[in-house]
């Protein structure tokens, strides 16, 4: 095998290396802009820290917590009914308000007839 064939093969096989590494990577999921503003109204208004909302299981699935309470509120559960399961699981009565209020608001505010404005800052 001459010089320029062996050399042709490592830059095949260089080549096929990298991409395949860049296929087999994860692919991060940018947020939309409802979904950035839903998590800086939740930090802005007592609820968890932006941080704490987008974590990295967030952009590997591009879902958020709004994203999560929306789903369940067009399933037919009630504000009220998914703000006692988040309080219960996740986090202190007054972020789950928060999240709910800023979900509907900024996410999926055709749930609007069941936002109660004194969630608004987790009170």
């Amino acid at each position: 095998m001459t010089a320029m064939k062996r050399l042709s093969l490592m830059l095949l096989l260089v080549v096929v290396s990298v991409g395949a590494a860049i296929f087999s990577a994860e692919v991060a999921h940018a947020l939309t802009d409802q979904q950035n503003k839903f998590a800086a109204d939740v930090a802005s208004h007592g609820g968890p820290a932006a941080d704490q909302m987008i974590t990295p299981a967030v952009m590997e699935t591009g879902q958020t917590l709004g994203d999560a309470v929306c789903a369940d509120l067009r399933k037919g559960a009630t504000a009220n009914e998914v703000i006692g399961v988040s309080s219960d699981i996740h986090m202190p009565m007054s972020q789950a308000e928060v999240v709910v209020y800023w979900a509907i608001t900024d996410l999926c505010p055709g749930q609007l007839g069941q936002r109660q404005d004194s969630w608004r800052d987790g009170g």
